[in-house]
């Protein structure tokens, strides 16, 4: 398939079909009590379509989705395939639907990749656990375990930081 053909077909499912997510979890054995953890996935029925935006990218996997096994997912959810892999390539995708979306988890995976081998500053995580609400606010779909006060709370921190507001 002629590559501006192929990275055009894959903007489109991923335009379509893909979310670009970041859940919070709390983990009290952490310094700022809290894991920020970024996902790529989509959901199909047709693993050839999957298939096609796997080997674009190189990285991730498909399985069974848990609960609907008729379904396929592709997920990339290393931090290091997000960052070397994913990331690169959807730079240069024309995505129109999840630009903003995109640009925001783009942030979140670079940040997180440079913090990898540091010293993890809190108030770093607040801003990451900031920006992971913003990004859901985009999807009218998604719903959050735990407000963002609730999770704020938990995470100790110098530096006041302003929840975003209203869009």
């Amino acid at each position: 398939m002629d590559q501006c053909l192929l990275e055009g077909y894959v903007a489109g499912i991923i335009d379509a079909e893909a979310s670009l997510s970041v859940s919070i979890k709390i983990q009290e054995d952490l310094r700022c009590r809290v894991r920020v953890d970024p996902v790529f996935s989509i959901t199909q029925d047709s693993k050839d379509v999957l298939n096609v935006v796997k080997n674009y990218f190189g990285c991730g996997r498909l399985m069974p989705k848990p609960g609907q096994e008729h379904l396929t997912l592709y997920v990339v959810d290393r931090l290091e395939a997000l960052a070397d892999c994913l990331i690169p390539k959807l730079d240069r995708l024309p995505l129109i639907v999840k630009k903003r979306g995109f640009e925001m988890f783009r942030e979140i995976v670079l940040t997180l990749t440079r913090m990898k081998y540091r010293r993890v500053e809190c108030c770093v995580i607040r801003d990451l656990v900031l920006k992971s609400y913003s990004l859901s606010s985009l999807n009218k779909k998604s719903k959050r375990k735990r407000s963002l006060e609730e999770i704020l709370k938990i995470i100790p921190c110098d530096k006041a930081v302003e929840p975003p507001g209203e869009r």
